[in-house]
């Protein structure tokens, strides 16, 4: 009977992992007011969901998880998603070095003015072949049709992954569109950021030096400009980690790229991105070692900035940032959250990070809210910000109806859970738990996945 109970309570987070969690609506009280957070699930909990909005799709989102295969419509509204195209359906899997029953891995989705873009690689997981990063366009239709879909732009650079663990944690595959430019992150693959050991053992094709790959890996580390009208790109900026979060802030004066970069142990940036610059990893960076490995051997010079272009803002100890938006409205400010300043997401935190910015251009103060869930991706439509996370889940974050006053003592913040039965909410929360743990040991260290 102890081996039937014990088999079964090691099944149950196998079990939950593929169940969606549930939906709810939970007010979070913030320093000038409260914040209404109307989640789903929409997504087996298993599931990391991407996310893009536009004013083009009218009160949809697109989202999509990061290995699935398929882009769906989820009506804001009505809290569910309305349609879904498989990537077979689009010809995703029909063009040249993507499809032939490759493994797929999604990075990013962006709208531009009509039509979707998606950042994704495709690998066999052979040495002697190259993965092939690349950016898809897709036209949207009437709100809610996709059609089918062609190649923007393929990185020339050759690298391959040789092993089943590797899930790209370090190349972001980030997108924020301007007009017919799209701006895509990109992290040190080929370093391993735990261990700080070069070459990573993971990746085939590196270059034999540290300074070698680092000056020839047009993806290393890099922000690329890429047209949306030929699919020419060229190197904007370089010296990044791993690049979780991209956004353009439009001001009268101009426009504004915004980065946020996971830092190692400490030192997560948000960097003010200007064409050229070099923000200095791997050889400075604002964190401190891991001191995990014998033999690690990247000489970064850490707690120092010098020689580089420093960030705006850093967080000591990590919160691992993710998405980045700009507020494009005034929906917010009832609650002091202005048109203009920045919402960020993290993972490790659970939270969203409200940062309000100064005509400088410089970080006034910050804000985090806690959302009891890893913030994976961020979009703004219509007044309500749209979260995605690393349980399946969709938040709608927004004021609500009637903006209330503080009452006092910030509470804390818990994910939905299954109140509604109280037989089995103990069971489900210890499940919860063994869940996360889990995932802590598969994604080794957890300070990126």
């Amino acid at each position: 009977m102890g081996l039937i109970i014990a088999v079964g309570l090691r099944g149950l987070p196998l079990v939950l992992a593929k169940i969606a969690l549930p939906s709810s609506e939970v007010s979070v009280e913030i320093n000038s007011g409260e914040l209404l957070l109307v989640g789903d699930g929409i997504f087996p909990r298993s599931e990391r969901i991407l996310v893009a909005g536009s004013k083009s799709l009218g009160g949809n989102v697109i989202v999509a998880s990061r290995q699935g295969h398929e882009l769906g419509f989820f009506d804001l509204s009505k809290r569910q998603i309305e349609k879904r195209f498989s990537f077979d359906e689009l010809r995703i899997t029909q063009l040249p070095g993507i499809g032939g029953g490759l493994e797929l891995h999604v990075f990013d989705l962006e709208m531009g003015k009509d039509e979707l873009f998606v950042s994704l690689v495709a690998t066999d997981r052979t040495i002697g072949t190259c993965d092939v990063y690349a950016v898809i366009r897709i036209p949207v239709e009437n709100q809610t049709n996709l059609g089918t879909a062609s190649e923007l732009w393929r990185s020339e650079v050759c690298r391959s992954v040789v092993t089943d663990s590797y899930l790209w944690p370090d190349f972001t595959g980030r997108l924020a569109f301007d007009g017919d430019i799209l701006y895509m992150t990109s992290g040190i693959s080929s370093v391993d950021l735990v261990k700080e050991i070069f070459p990573a053992t993971q990746i085939a094709g590196i270059e034999r030096s540290l300074k070698l790959e680092m000056e020839t890996n047009a993806l290393a580390g890099r922000i690329t400009a890429i047209s949306t009208i030929d699919g020419s790109s060229k190197e904007f900026a370089k010296g990044l980690r791993s690049p979780a979060g991209i956004a353009i802030r439009r001001l009268n004066s101009g426009q504004e790229i915004w980065v946020s970069d996971h830092g190692p142990r400490g030192g997560d940036e948000l960097n003010l991105i200007s064409e050229g610059m070099d923000y200095g990893f791997p050889w400075v960076s604002l964190g401190s070692s891991y001191g995990e490995a014998q033999g690690a051997n990247v000489p970064t010079i850490f707690l120092n900035h010098k020689g580089f272009e420093p960030p705006v803002f850093s967080w000591t100890p990590s919160i691992a940032p993710s998405q980045i938006l700009a507020l494009t409205d005034e929906s917010f400010e009832d609650v002091g959250w202005l048109k203009h300043d920045l919402v960020l997401g993290t993972l490790k935190a659970q939270s969203i990070v409200y940062i309000a910015l100064t005509s400088e251009s410089k970080v006034l103060h910050v804000e985090s809210v806690s959302v009891g869930h890893r913030v994976r991706d961020m979009t703004m439509v219509e007044g309500t910000i749209v979260l995605t996370t690393d349980d399946g889940m969709l938040i709608q974050v927004r004021p609500p109806p009637a903006a209330e006053k503080p009452k006092g003592t910030f509470p804390l913040i818990n994910p939905p859970g299954f109140e509604s039965v109280p037989p089995f909410s103990f069971f489900v929360t210890a499940a919860d738990w063994l869940i996360s743990q889990i995932g802590n040991v598969v994604r080794g260290s957890g300070y990126l996945n």
